[in-house]
Formats: C-alpha cells, structure tokens, sequence
C-alpha cells in the first residue's frame, strides 16, 4: 500500500500500532515495514497513532457517567518511573509506549495518542467549556478526560527521555471545546484540580495539535429568510471551512498562552480530512469538486502553517456509480480515495481517482518548495481570485485559481495578469491532471484566463544553449576522430530525491550507451531510481565553454581538468524538477562558470541524476567558443 501511495508523491503515511496487535504478533511485527517506508518509499516524519489495550491491561471500571467499561489502560496511575529512573512495567501504557520507541521510534515524527478521543455524535458541546466531557459522551475513551491526559503526561515524558525530537499530539480531534478542556485541567483524577502531583494541565504535554476536518458536513447554516438551510457546497467554501476549523483550534491556543509568547506554539497537522465525489443526502460530491479541493487545501495548508495533511483515504472500497448518482453516508466516506476500489483491482491494476492525480500533480510540483508569503503578497490577488506563490534557490512557482463561490458549482472564471514590474515574458502552465499527461503550455504572463481548477505557472526558461556534441574518441596521437558516446548507469529503487542516495561505489542494476548527452524516463517507466552517465569530451575548438544541466528531481554535473575522474569538480547542479528536459534557466545554479579547455584534449564528464517518482529525465547543453 505505501508503494502506490508513494508512487502517487504522498511523502508520510499514519499506521497504527494498537498494544493489542502488538502483544499478539510481536512488538517487531511491522519493524521492517516502518523502515521501508523510509528507505524503499523514502516516507519520514511519519505520524503513528497509539490506543488499544489487550483485554488484559483495560480498564475494567465503569466510571460516574459512562455506562461501558472505559476503553482506556488500566494501571494509569501507577507511577511512571521506577526509582532508578527505568519505566516501571506495571504502568502497562508506560511500557507498551517505552516498548515502541527502539523498535519504531527512528521513523516516526508524531505519536497521536488515541484516534479521535472526543468523536461523538449529537450537540452540547459548549457545556464541555464549563464541565469535563461525561465518558458517555467521549464513547472512544468511556472515560473521565484527565484520564486521557494522564496519557498525554506519560507519553510525554517516556518521549523527552528516550526520543526529545519527536512529538506528542492529539490523536486526531474534531472540536475545540475538547482542546479547551484538556488546556484547562490536569491528569489529577480527582476533578483535574492542580496539585503538587499534578502541576500541569495538558497543554503541557502536547507538542502539537492534531484535529480531523470534513467540511462537507458544515457547508450549511439555518436562514430564518428561507425557513430552512442556506449552503455553500463548493471546494473553495469547503477549504474555507477547515481554515475556520483551524482558526478554532488555534483561537483556544492563544486563550491558553500558547501563542509564541506565554508558552511555545503548538504544530498544527490535519490527519484526516476529504470531501466525497459523489453526493450523499444534501452533501454534493463530484469529482471535480473533490480534485479542486484537493489542491486548494494541500496550497492553503502551507499558507495557513499546518505542517502535515493527510487526505482520507488511500483507495476507495466501493464501485463508484456514475456522477450524478447519491449514495449512502456509508459509501460517501468509502468514495473517498486516491486510489479506485481496490477491494476490486488487482495490486498492479488500480486506476488512479481524480483525486489521486491533483495530488500527485501537487507533490511533483510542490515538493521541497517553500511558501512565500511575501511573494504571495505581491501578487496582488483580486477578490475573485485565490493562490499561492512557492520559492526555490530563486525560483517561483505560481498556483492561481478562480474562487468558486455559487453552491452546487464548480464553474467560476477570472482573469488575471502578472505584475509588470517582474518581467515575466512567458509562462508555462499546468493543469491538475500534469503527473498523469506531462501537457503544459505556454503563454503570456498577462490576461491570463483561470478557472475554478488551479492551475501551476513558473517562468519560461530565457537561457536555451544548444546540445553539446557528441563525446567523441581521441585518436592516438591525442587529437579527436569519430563520434563515441556516453555509458549510462541505472540503480533500481533507491529511496530519496538528493543525489547523496546515488549509490556510486555499488553494481548498478543496468547499463547501456547513450548518444546524446541527454536520457528521459518515459510514463509509466522506472521511478524512484539513481543514475550516473559518464564520458569524455574532446573539445573542437580551444577557447571558452560554458555548460548548462537540467533534471528532474535533481543533478548535478561534473568536470574534470584533464582525463582523470579523481579530478572532476562539480560545476553545475539542478536542486528540483524543471518546467521540461530543456528548460536550462530556472535555478542560477544550472548554469557553470566558465571552463577553459583545450581542443584535442580528452576530459572526463559525468552526470549524477536522482528521480524519486514519476518520469524524470537529465539533460545537458554547451555553449562554444
């Protein structure tokens, strides 16, 4: 499963690592799964939630309010520690926890404690800002919150001593009237009071705040004009709803002093959030809908300064009907996916949504790029239009979209030009659907006509050298005779996109000549892969030269002073993909300095290249005397 989810450019996954699993097929069950989605799918910072006691270590207590034994660990309040500073084995959570760490802890960045602790259905949720939440009324924890606090303390804890780089969150809520009352008591189990025992309340123990967000069910509000709802059923009033969501999590953190001043601010991560793509009751759903949410959400969580997202789910478990068809609340949520129905197709014939595409399309352009708020701020987006820009080695790439604001409705049109003052003489373009063409276009940086669907704009390259020569052969006597050609070198499925993964000193997997200095990776071929092409130049002419590369994900190029590999030096490198295999001018660095060389003399030339995913190439270009 993270193989295509990887080959999708998803970058992290959630797993779950339940004490129950664990305890009946062995801690190290998923050990080698964890460490191949680091090295074989080149995922970190992974987010793993923790919950599910054996039946032997639960909680048998029915607690004042609940009517169901608590679903939480028994034994919580025995001490943490022993008095030699090891995890005392009778705090079963504590050593179930402490148990994970060596086994799982290099790939994991959070550690959500128990997945959606305050799901409930039904209202009243402010009576939680005066009073805790019943453990009826938390049917995940069917216990008293502080509770669920003491669990938040030992996990924080048991991390700052074994693993201080990773962090404690929330195990994906939903509302921050639940925020609210765990930044308001402690895991004192007597009513939460603080205490000597009990000194912090639970902001204290959570680096971070995890909550899960499905706008489409609050894309409506009661008009007493109409007697009946008003809606606002569109991607971009969809995204608009989980910033508000955001903006409530984060109105609660400042109320408590987690503001950057009284106390650290807290990382935000969504991980859980969709909408449907077909309509169930008075949800609309569509394709079209769900894939331009897809993108606006992915773009305005980095506006918004949420350090992870992950979209529910990998692959659907229904047949989706055809568009325009309802369908229940149940195969609403199963019609959520990158993936079609994969209870259906075969490892090796699953069909991508559309989802899955502007996803993919996202990552291959977005990757590794960072926000540029000023940037963004410079583009002087009118009302009617909403984007982003991204910024890399002095680079830009633009995501631009009409805002589509008449529920039920995706069409939305606005016109837009770039800032003059920026010189932008021509564009490329590319639609949602780029990972799966490879279609672009070009035009003009002014009147440029946008959609509802976003579009992605970076500079055209203004620096077009021609192909250098073929390497040729030296005839004996040192001077150049014939056409020779370059020897490329593949390794199969090596993780990373920075050439430091380019396993040089290893056998590669294939080889073959090359008689042009230049290799693309058609559709559908190799991914995630490492290469070198190497030869020897002999220059025509004496005089001048400067090189030129450009890769897809990264390169760099290598020159030697005579024909000696040990005395190549780097001279040009390519940090991120290119709008196209000749486009030589979006980063300074894929430009060299330039190279005096000698006609008739041999030098040795050679070219490391790094794909993640996705058709990548490598190409490289000259300029004479």
């Amino acid at each position: 499963m993270a193989a295509i989810a990887q080959t999708l450019g998803v970058h992290s996954i959630r797993p779950t690592l339940p004490e129950a699993f664990v305890e009946q097929y062995g801690y190290n069950i998923r050990q080698a799964a964890f460490q191949s989605y680091a090295s074989s799918q080149g995922m970190r910072e992974l987010t793993c939630f923790v919950e599910g006691p054996t039946a032997a270590h639960r909680d048998p207590t029915t607690y004042p309010g609940g009517s169901e034994p608590s679903r939480l660990f028994a034994h919580l309040y025995e001490p943490i520690w022993n008095p030699d500073g090891s995890v005392n084995q009778n705090n079963y959570y504590a050593y179930y926890f402490y148990r994970l760490l060596p086994i799982y802890g290099d790939n994991v960045r959070f550690w959500e404690i128990v997945n959606e602790p305050d799901f409930r259905y039904g209202t009243g949720l402010d009576a939680w800002l005066t009073r805790p939440p019943t453990p009826d009324e938390v049917p995940n924890l069917r216990a008293p919150i502080f509770h669920y606090i003491r669990m938040l303390r030992i996990s924080y804890e048991i991390l700052k001593k074994y693993r201080p780089d990773a962090y404690v969150t929330t195990g994906g809520i939903g509302y921050p009237q639940f925020l609210d009352a765990l930044l308001r008591y402690t895991d004192n189990p007597d009513g939460g009071k603080v205490t000597a025992e009990y000194p912090n309340k639970g902001g204290a123990y959570l680096d971070a705040i995890s909550f899960h967000s499905y706008p489409s069910y609050s894309l409506h509000t009661w008009d007493t004009s109409l007697n009946g709802f008003r809606y606002s059923r569109t991607s971009d009033l969809a995204t608009d709803q989980l910033l508000k969501e955001r903006q409530a999590m984060v109105d609660v953190l400042n109320r408590y002093g987690y503001n950057g001043t009284t106390y650290p601010v807290k990382h935000l991560l969504i991980s859980e959030t969709n909408i449907g793509r077909r309509t169930s009751d008075d949800r609309t759903g569509t394709d079209e809908m769900q894939r331009n949410f897809t993108i606006k959400v992915l773009v305005q969580a980095q506006k918004n300064d949420i350090r992870q997202l992950y979209l529910y789910q990998l692959g659907e478990s229904v047949n989706a009907p055809a568009p325009g068809v309802s369908v229940s609340g149940t195969d609403e949520l199963a019609l959520m996916g990158l993936y079609e129905n994969l209870l259906r197709d075969a490892p090796g014939a699953q069909r991508i949504t559309q989802q899955g595409q502007a996803l993919a399309t996202t990552s291959k352009l977005l990757y590794g790029w960072s926000y540029d708020a000023a940037r963004t701020t410079a583009l002087a987006l009118p009302a009617g239009i909403q984007g982003a820009a991204f910024g890399k080695a002095g680079a830009y790439t633009y995501v631009l979209w009409a805002k589509a604001l008449t529920d039920n409705s995706e069409v939305a049109t606005a016109t837009y030009s770039f800032p003059a003052a920026w010189n932008l003489t021509s564009l490329e373009r590319y639609e949602w659907d780029y990972a799966a063409t490879s279609a672009k276009t070009s035009l003009a940086s002014q009147n440029i006509t946008l959609t509802s669907s976003p579009s992605f704009f970076t500079a055209a390259s203004s620096t077009t050298p021609t192909p250098p020569t073929p390497p040729t052969t030296p005839a004996p006597d040192g001077g150049c005779a014939g056409t020779g050609s370059l020897l490329r070198e593949q390794w199969d499925n090596v993780a990373g996109a920075d050439l430091a993964s380019v396993p040089t000193t290893k056998a590669p997997t294939s080889s073959a000549p090359l008689t042009q200095f230049e290799h693309q990776t058609p559709a559908g071929g190799s991914t995630r892969y490492a290469a070198r092409l190497r030869a020897y130049i002999c220059p025509p002419q004496s005089g001048s030269y400067t090189f030129w590369l450009a890769a897809d994900d990264a390169g760099e190029l290598l020159l030697s002073s005579d024909e000696a590999p040990s005395h190549k030096q780097r001279i040009a490198s390519c940090s991120g993909w290119t709008s196209g295999v000749h486009d030589f001018g979006r980063y300074a660095s894929q430009q060299s300095a330039p190279v005096q060389l000698v006609a008739g003399r041999r030098y040795y030339i050679e070219a490391l290249h790094k794909q993640e995913w996705g058709p990548g190439y490598l190409a490289v270009a000259w300029r004479r005397p």
